[in-house]
This record gives C-alpha cells, structure tokens and sequence, in this order.
C-alpha cells in the first residue's frame, strides 16, 4: 500500500514537474509573440505613415504640375532619374536626368494639335549629381552587390558612350539636350506643327539650362501662331 502511495506521488510530482515546464514554455512563446506582434504593429504604423507622406508628396507633385500648366501651358508628365533608366538605356539616348513634356500654346482656346511633346535631359544633373548619387547608391544596397571590376567597366562606358560629347568642365557645352517624341501623334497633326515649328524643333539639340526661359519662350511663339 504504501509503495502504491510512494509511485502516486512520484507521478504526480513528475506530472507537477512537466506541466510547470510546459506552462513556462507557454509563457515564454506567449511573451515571444506579443512582442513580434507589438513590432509588427509598429511596422504597420510606420508603413502607414510613410503611405500617407508619399500619397502627400504624390498629390503636391500633381498641384504643382497643374499650377506650372497654367501659368506657362507646360506639362511635366515624368521625371525619371538615371538609375531609373540605366537598364533600359539605348545606346544613342541622351544621359542624365529625363524629363518627359507636353507644351502648348498660352491662351484660352487651345487648339490640341497646337501640342508639341518632347523629353529634356539634363545631362550634367544642372547641379543634382550628389543626390542623384546617394539614391543610386540606396538603390544599390537593396540589391545584390555587383562585382567591383564590372561597376567600374560600367560606369567608364556610361562616361564614354555620350554621342553629344558634352564636356562638364566647358562652360559653353549644352547641359540640356531636346528630344522630340512624336512617335504617338497622328500624321495629320505632325503636318500642322510642321507649318508651325521651324525644323529645328523636329531634331534633337542641345541648350545651356540658363537659356531655357528663351527656348520655352521661343517655342510659346511658335505655338501660338494662327494657320489658316
């Protein structure tokens, strides 16, 4: 009988023992998890903020793009950073920041064929080279790493393979290079800009930034003629 007692209370302790083990591994993965939960929740509200500021951004980018086209009848659909379109680049495309533009003539009754699209490039960054830089290296530490040798081969052709010789240190290089894109218009509307625009405007050329009020101006003029 009492040997019979000895192995009950030998089991319950041993129960005891395993249950208390249990409950305190329990505990730790329920105190584990509350705080993974707590991080995730964190990370929710931080995504959520950031939503939130780039959503702003996003709307004041579209504001301004509007006020721009009101006051001087140019719309800046994209602006596409060179690491943007670094694997995507054709060999005879102009380096640099692309800013891709529509632009009409400045009254109240706007004739749509009257509508010259374009891209601008600005190839010397016109003094955005340290931050085009730092989000190009941002960039590069989400992805993988690329031999050190081959980066550098890279960023020699991109130096070299510029078809407009554009020189950094010449003061009177073209820093903005013009890029017609009529790709999409319809013959008929190609036609009337042609009665519009001198030929000028249907090649790729190069400008100084401080010269482009005189090329907006310019164009404005053009725009606004009267073909009868």
């Amino acid at each position: 009988m009492n040997s019979f007692a000895e192995r009950e209370s030998e089991l319950s302790e041993l129960l005891n023992s395993v249950s208390g083990k249990l409950i305190s591994e329990l505990q730790k993965e329920n105190l584990r998890l509350n705080q993974e939960n707590a991080k995730l929740r964190l990370s929710l509200i931080n995504a959520k903020a950031n939503l939130a500021k780039k959503e702003t951004i996003s709307l004041k980018f579209v504001i301004m793009q509007d006020i721009i086209e009101r006051m001087t009848a140019i719309r800046i659909h994209r602006i596409t950073l060179p690491y943007e379109r670094m694997e995507f680049d054709d060999d005879d495309e102009p380096k640099g920041v692309r800013l891709e533009i529509s632009q009409t003539m400045l009254n109240t009754h706007i004739d749509e064929r009257n509508v010259i699209d374009y891209s601008l490039y600005l190839a010397k960054a016109c003094g955005y080279e340290a931050e085009i830089k730092k989000y190009h290296e941002n960039n590069e530490n989400d992805s993988i790493d690329s031999d050190d040798d081959e980066t550098e081969e890279k960023k020699d052709d991109n130096t070299n393979e510029n078809s407009l010789n554009i020189k950094n240190n010449d003061e009177n290089s073209p820093d903005v290079i013009y890029v017609p894109c009529l790709q999409q218009r319809h013959f008929k509307d190609i036609e009337h800009l042609r009665k519009l625009l001198p030929d000028i405007f249907f090649d790729m050329f190069g400008i100084q930034h401080n010269k482009l009020s005189l090329f907006y101006a310019s164009l404005q003029k053009y725009l606004s003629k009267q073909v009868t």
